[in-house]
């Protein structure tokens, strides 16, 4: 694999642990956000272990595809990735002198997460090359990032209201366990599904709106417990309020929320398959026009589709795609521009 393919595989996640760590008004040591990001690098094998072992006996509990993609997704993917950044948490963060304010929790919880997205992402990458990068830049990598706003969110409140303690690490297991879960399940059942030879390519965008309403609920949160800081509830606070933090669902608007992520989703996804299918009629174009012979079978096949078209359709199938894209494109900044509102909390 390329050295710049290597750097594609790790950037996402570095980008998303710089954004978040930003948003700390009162900044965590290096040393730990980076050893936190290591130590959920390192969370990533024994959690991959633990899932071959478990994989097998409980699939095959399974009946039918519908089940045993319940059974891999939830009980298996999901708790068992969510429960090994869990441990990053309970067993070192938590420990230390400087989570001192719930938004560390917040700030830990990503760069567990990310740490783990990281490596996961470069095993997929290594194997499954350029694609693969670019769809789970957009796609897996900000999933794994926001479940760690989320669990780290109720981490950090788990640490500072010790009357709701247990509720509160509930919380911060569950909430991305099921998401994760949501998440995997289209996936694993479509995998599942093509494996017996049915065709259902459809799953996979299901996976959009999980992504969507977990951004929405991760940035709400971020955004809370951001504004508690600006307001004095952080650690140099005179007996700062953090109870009050716990209200994720007070004053919340679908707008708000969720509209911005929706937008962002549907308009990435539309822009990288309008991008796609302009990219591979290019190459069947220029195939065409040096009339050479390619055993590259997604060429081969674009120009057979050309050649069906003629010259006519060829123009008006670019032009048409053009218009989506430049909608595509409007979609996904407006998206942008929701997100980046100023909300009140």
């Amino acid at each position: 694999m390329p050295f710049w393919l290597h750097v594609l595989a790790i950037a996402p996640a570095l980008l998303l642990l710089w954004y978040f760590t930003s948003r700390d008004l009162y900044p965590e040591p290096r040393r730990l956000i980076w050893f936190t990001f290591a130590l959920g690098f390192g969370a990533a094998a024994p959690a991959a272990l633990i899932g071959e072992i478990l994989f097998f006996p409980l699939a095959d509990l399974a009946t039918n595809p519908w089940m045993a993609a319940f059974i891999i997704s939830f009980p298996i993917v999901g708790g068992i990735e969510e429960l090994s950044k869990f441990a990053v948490l309970y067993l070192f963060c938590r420990t230390w002198n400087d989570f001192d304010e719930p938004m560390d929790g917040l700030v830990y919880g990503v760069c567990a997460s990310l740490g783990f997205a990281a490596i996961e992402n470069w095993s997929y990458v290594y194997q499954s090359g350029l694609e693969t990068a670019l769809w789970r830049a957009v796609s897996a990598v900000p999933f794994h990032a926001m479940a760690g706003v989320i669990m780290g969110y109720y981490f950090g409140l788990a640490h500072f209201v010790p009357n709701k303690r247990r509720y509160y690490y509930i919380l911060a297991l569950a909430v991305p366990i099921l998401l994760h879960g949501a998440y995997d399940y289209p996936l694993i059942l479509q995998e599942i599904l093509l494996a017996e030879g049915q065709s259902n390519g459809w799953l996979g965008m299901m996976v959009l709106p999980v992504l969507a309403l977990e951004t929405g609920l991760a940035l709400a949160l971020a955004r809370r417990v951001r504004a508690a800081q600006a307001a004095g509830h952080h650690e140099a606070a005179h007996a700062p309020d953090y109870d009050h933090l716990h209200q994720p669902y007070q004053n919340w608007c679908s707008r708000r929320y969720l509209a911005g992520p929706v937008l962002l989703m549907v308009g990435g996804a539309l822009t990288w398959l309008i991008v796609t299918e302009l990219a591979v009629m290019a190459s069947g174009l220029f195939s065409l026009w040096q009339d050479n012979q390619t055993t590259n079978a997604t060429v081969i096949a674009a120009r057979q589709e050309l050649l069906l078209l003629g010259r006519h359709g060829v123009a008006m199938t670019i032009a048409i795609e053009l218009v989506i894209l430049l909608v595509s494109l409007w979609t996904f900044r407006h998206g942008i521009h929701l997100l980046n509102r100023r909300t009140a909390t």
